[in-house]
């Protein structure tokens, strides 16, 4: 069953477009072999242990860390908050092509006219790559500096990987009512249980935290013309209390929270994304 949270009251009419946060139980493989495994004292149970250890296997292929079948622990509704940024990073390397590999590329393309052509240009390589040694050097220094020039580097730009991509969002919460703060209390408290790990009885690992699913949706619930974010984990909770002066409820409930999460997506992207 699904817990969920809407700050404000209201939310829908005062807001076109809302924040949902949707927190899936992460599946963790190896727990799973381990209970599985935990009774094999009759042939149910190795059957069973069989069964979760070919799951696990074909999550682990799969690169399944949710399960999709299973509705979400706590979605948490609100409004969305100013300053909503993605930043799609790709990184890149500058290389630097050296006079040995652009020799070795000449030999290839000279290898079709004649073996002679090739040995030649290999020769010329290994002169080049004395050659190189000698740049680096105190000697080929000098006489750069000498000459006034400098060898073209011939850098390239090497594709490495995209980034994984975060994202940083800040709501303020000011309950009007007892009831809105119960509901901020208990969206806080949520959100930071299962931002964390668990741990395991022996105390000697942890579980991975569960997963966040940041949406922003019409109040029909269809989805907002905005760059959608994939499944994350959450990577820091900041909580402040009273940024505009200590202010309370006579319950001791805080009136004025501000409340930053900041979350990674699990995955790097590609083009069909």
């Amino acid at each position: 069953m699904t817990t969920k949270y809407v700050y404000p009251q209201g939310l829908a009419e005062q807001h076109p477009v809302q924040c949902r946060i949707s927190i899936h139980k992460r599946l963790n493989k190896m727990q799973a072999v381990m209970d599985a495994g935990a009774d094999v004292a009759d042939d149910s149970s190795v059957t069973k242990a069989i069964n979760a250890i070919t799951q696990a296997g074909k999550q682990v292929v799969n690169r399944q860390i949710i399960d999709t079948n299973s509705s979400a622990v706590a979605q948490i509704y609100l409004y969305a908050p100013a300053g909503i940024q993605f930043s799609d990073g790709l990184a890149y390397d500058n290389a630097e092509m050296s006079a040995i590999v652009s020799a070795l590329q000449s030999g290839a393309d000279a290898s079709k006219s004649g073996v002679s052509q090739t040995v030649d240009t290999l020769t010329g390589a290994g002169i080049a790559a004395v050659t190189s040694n000698v740049r680096k050097s105190g000697i080929g220094q000098q006489a750069q500096l000498n000459l006034g020039v400098v060898r073209n580097p011939r850098l390239e730009m090497l594709f490495r990987a995209p980034a994984l991509r975060q994202l940083s969002l800040t709501w303020k919460f000011m309950p009007s009512n007892a009831s809105e703060s119960a509901v901020v209390e208990g969206l806080i408290k949520v959100i930071r249980a299962h931002a964390h790990p668990e741990i395991s009885q022996g105390g000697f690992n942890f579980t991975f935290p569960d997963v966040f699913k940041v949406d922003f949706i019409t109040r029909g619930g269809g989805k907002a013309k905005m760059i959608p974010f994939s499944h994350a984990y959450c990577t820091a909770i900041s909580v402040n209390y009273g940024g505009s002066g200590p202010a309370f409820f006579g319950d001791g409930a805080p009136a004025e929270i501000d409340l930053t999460l900041s979350l990674q997506e699990t995955k790097v992207l590609s083009r069909k994304d």
